[in-house]
């Protein structure tokens, strides 16, 4: 005696063809009936039969209607000349047919992200008002492997910050997950396989005009107006600063403060050199109206080598931000330094400018 049993079936859209599969304990089947009932009136809308061994019965499109809840039964005739149906009242044989979601990233294909970190946010539509069960988003380096995977999401209209995306760099997003009946969402290219490119390319903030020129021909004369501001600094110990071939100053045991004609925004772009750098200790403290920036550079052992990168902490924050990674500079290199904060975030980059004169 077989035991015939349908596998659960996921929601389809209608308008596609659909493989309805199940199993069974017992002889060859030879033949199948598949017959499908409207599950709210019990009414047949499908039945047919099919010569085959495969275990399976294409359901084809157009046959069913969108929007509409389903439970369908198999009829297997066996080698022997056995007949058995599947079991009417299994929750496996019980279905919806709904429109295909529209399911994509806020991102498009190609895609510049001018900025260390890119906002991700899935656009989801329905036309039957099917729900998002669970989703995920991700990050892909160029070669295929995972540089960020969200955990479990539930609220579409969240957007996620992902940060760290290098300079110069191509990564691939993804956003994939199901509806509460089951229907898969993915932005993945079903027929390429390959998701969603986005180009990395720091763009630095343009210095549209240094002075204008204002020609007073009248007075026989030319007015000069500059935004560039002279800001003096203090040292924090409040002795005379230390300068080294006057055109540095030594902070090896001191530090200097800058509070007259200095501001930080909340949005803004600093730019520092240094030389002869202590790792391990904060070298560069940016207080604003409601946050504290502190910048120490750190070094360490990494698969290429000795290197050399900065970070960045906010005070009574987990925020941590960390910059490219350079070569242990040789003895008096320079370092510029490259900082922007825009919207809360930061982009911070290093540079070795060699030894300067």
């Amino acid at each position: 005696m077989a035991t015939i049993y349908i596998y659960n079936i996921s929601s389809f859209d209608a308008t596609k063809d659909q493989s309805v599969a199940f199993g069974y304990r017992g002889n060859q089947c030879i033949k199948n009936k598949l017959t499908v009932f409207n599950n709210e009136t019990g009414a047949v809308v499908y039945e047919n039969t099919v010569t085959t061994f495969n275990l399976s019965h294409l359901l084809p499109k157009g046959t069913l209607a969108n929007g509409v809840s389903y439970k369908c039964k198999i009829t297997a005739y066996f080698l022997d000349g056995g007949i058995e149906q599947s079991s009417e009242s299994s929750m496996s044989n019980v279905f919806m047919c709904l429109t295909t979601p529209s399911w994509a990233l806020n991102i498009n294909d190609g895609a510049i992200v001018g900025n260390s970190y890119c906002v991700l946010k899935p656009i989801y539509s329905q036309a039957q008002n099917e729900k998002v069960n669970e989703y995920h988003l991700a990050v892909y380096t160029i070669s295929g492997s995972e540089f960020w995977v969200s955990d479990t999401l539930y609220d579409i209209t969240k957007e996620i910050t992902v940060s760290g995306l290098s300079d110069n760099t191509s990564y691939y997003i993804r956003a994939y997950g199901t509806t509460v009946n089951g229907m898969v969402l993915d932005t993945r290219n079903k027929q390429t396989g390959i998701d969603t490119k986005i180009n990395v390319d720091y763009i630095s903030p343009t210095v549209y005009s240094l002075a204008y020129l204002e020609n007073n021909k009248w007075q026989g004369n030319v007015r000069v107006t500059t935004n560039i501001a002279s800001v003096e600094g203090r040292t924090g110990s409040g002795s005379a600063a230390k300068y080294i071939n006057n055109t540095k100053v030594d902070l090896t045991h001191d530090s200097v403060i800058f509070d007259k004609n200095f501001r930080c925004g909340d949005n803004f772009v600093l730019e520092k050199i240094d030389s002869h750098i202590i790792t391990n200790k904060p070298f560069l403290n940016l207080k604003g109206t409601n946050f504290e920036a502190i910048v120490t550079f750190r070094s360490g052992v990494f698969d290429l080598g000795e290197m050399f990168f900065a970070e960045l902490k906010i005070k009574n924050s987990p925020y941590v931000l960390y910059s490219n990674m350079i070569p242990i500079t040789a003895p008096g290199s320079s370092i510029h330094l490259w900082l922007q904060r825009k919207n809360g975030l930061y982009l911070l980059k290093i540079t070795d400018m060699g030894v300067m004169a």
